[in-house]
């Protein structure tokens, strides 16, 4: 009996210890693990528990040692965190919306004697963004002197900074092979004309999307002319182009020179100016040639406050050649056309010696052309102006052979 009565006290204790002296003690079904989240996704962390009826299972943050949920009661006040149990062995801690503060250790912990625990541990990764307090705005130097670029990211993990000019050019100092010059900072001694234009500041770290910041740099330097082409030659009553390239920082302003004066335009002279990747290109149209330009000389000036340049050239200037078979140029489309004719406009012939009698009939009208005389002659007609420096070639079709002929006029 003394056996007996000493078992149900045992059995006693064990019921008012509460329920977990009934069953199993709790363990741990593997661990929690390690995960990575982009910044503003939600995250969830799992705790596999085996046995844990009767038990408390706390998720709480490490580094803070702060409680944030026990079983399905949520004990922080972040309104971010949240707890769930999917399946019996699943402890599952929800967080909403992570920020880069959410990341560090996280524990799930068991009230066992002694208590039970596993760590796992939240990354938040987050894409680079280009940190304006530390990064070069756009520069302006004089040539000759130095610069340094810098460009500086914040992200997780650390971004990695890389260079490229936006021309395509090679960064001096950089890499020979056509790789982006890495690092934070660019720096540049006795800068040079050549050194000027955009630098593309790239920042990566392995999470989407990398980022970029146009930085310019702009070299002061005083006005280069070249005056093209060096030899020039035309023909009395054509025209001639001359082209003048301008550089320099700040843009440098053209004008063109004749006989010491300014060229303006109009009249025979039309000036046409542009601005091409930072070249100043303008153009001097002369049309028409006239004899007293043989000889002449134009000269193209470019200034900047930073000084001025100059390039000239002399034209030579001859006659017109007389007009040869070989200078027939078609200047438009068929002007008549019947199934065995086809006329077609001609320009700049010689006037042919042969004279054409007046016909009565008109092949028709078309722009300053007026009567039209015809000849016939084995079945092909031959037709020209009487009014106009023109001429007519003539396709004929023959016993199904086309016939090209020619009529020279005046």
């Amino acid at each position: 009996m003394k056996s007996v009565a000493v078992a149900g006290f045992l059995i006693f204790l064990q019921i008012i210890r509460g329920e977990r002296g009934l069953i199993r003690e709790p363990e741990f079904l593997g661990n929690i693990g390690n995960i990575s989240v982009a910044v503003g996704r939600d995250a969830s962390l799992s705790c596999f528990v085996k046995n844990s009826q009767g038990y408390k299972v706390a998720w709480i943050r490490v580094d803070t040692q702060t409680i944030l949920t026990m079983n399905h009661h949520i004990i922080t006040r972040n309104h971010r965190i949240a707890v769930s149990q999917p399946e019996p062995l699943v402890w599952k801690l929800d967080i909403k919306e992570v920020r880069p503060r959410d990341a560090g250790y996280y524990m799930c912990q068991v009230n066992t004697e002694p208590m039970k625990s596993k760590l796992g541990y939240l990354e938040v990764v987050e894409p680079p963004g280009i940190l304006d307090s530390s990064t070069s705005a756009d520069q302006v130097v004089s040539q000759g002197e130095s610069v340094v670029l810098s460009c500086k990211a914040s992200g997780h993990p650390r971004p990695q900074i890389g260079w490229r000019r936006e021309d395509g050019k090679l960064i001096r100092g950089g890499s020979d092979t056509g790789d982006e010059f890495q690092g934070e900072i660019i720096s540049l001694s006795e800068v040079t004309k050549e050194d000027m234009g955009a630098y593309l500041c790239i920042a990566r770290n392995g999470v989407p999307p990398a980022v970029s910041r146009r930085i310019i740099l702009q070299v002061k330097y005083p006005p280069q002319i070249e005056l093209t082409p060096k030899i020039s030659e035309g023909r009395i009553g054509e025209a001639l182009v001359l082209t003048c390239t301008a550089t320099g920082f700040p843009e440098p302003v053209t004008s063109w020179i004749h006989d010491n004066r300014a060229i303006p335009s109009g009249g025979r002279f039309e000036i046409i100016t542009e601005l091409t990747d930072g070249y100043v290109i303008t153009r001097l149209v002369i049309d028409p040639l006239k004899p007293h330009d043989n000889f002449s000389r134009y000269k193209c000036i470019g200034k900047n406050n930073l000084g001025t340049a100059e390039d000239s050239v002399t034209l030579k200037v001859k006659d017109r050649p007389a007009k040869t078979r070989e200078d027939v140029r078609v200047k438009t489309d068929i002007y008549y056309k019947t199934p065995k004719l086809e006329i077609w406009e001609i320009e700049d012939l010689p006037r042919p010696d042969r004279k054409f009698p007046q016909s009565r009939g008109e092949a028709g009208r078309r722009g300053n052309l007026h009567q039209v005389q015809q000849e016939r002659m084995n079945e092909v007609q031959l037709v020209f102006s009487s009014s106009t420096t023109s001429l007519f070639n003539i396709s004929v079709m023959l016993l199904g052979f086309s016939c090209l002929y020619a009529l020279l006029v005046q």
